[in-house]
């Protein structure tokens, strides 16, 4: 009966860690990059393409910590099922 209860609590985690990481990958595929721009001999800096990169790498990470939480509880799963 516990083991029915885990189970289904972990199943239940791995659809909102899932959920969440479509939301942060679902962010990655709508940062807006500028696909050009003009540049000139005093630019300095790269901010107006190193920022929405970084906003990417960012959640990209969070994306694929949540995906190996959700994997890691499947995993839960799979020996409460050989229990």
């Amino acid at each position: 009966m516990i083991a029915i209860l885990l189970e289904n609590v972990a199943n239940l985690g791995t659809a909102v860690l899932g959920a969440l990481a479509a939301y942060f990958w679902w962010k990655v595929a709508v940062e807006n990059i500028p696909a050009s721009k003009g540049l000139t001999a005093d630019m300095t800096n790269f901010d107006w393409l190193t920022t929405p990169l970084a906003a990417q790498a960012r959640n990209n990470k969070f994306g694929a910590a949540f995906a190996a939480l959700g994997a890691a509880l499947q995993v839960v799963v799979a020996l409460l099922k050989l229990t």
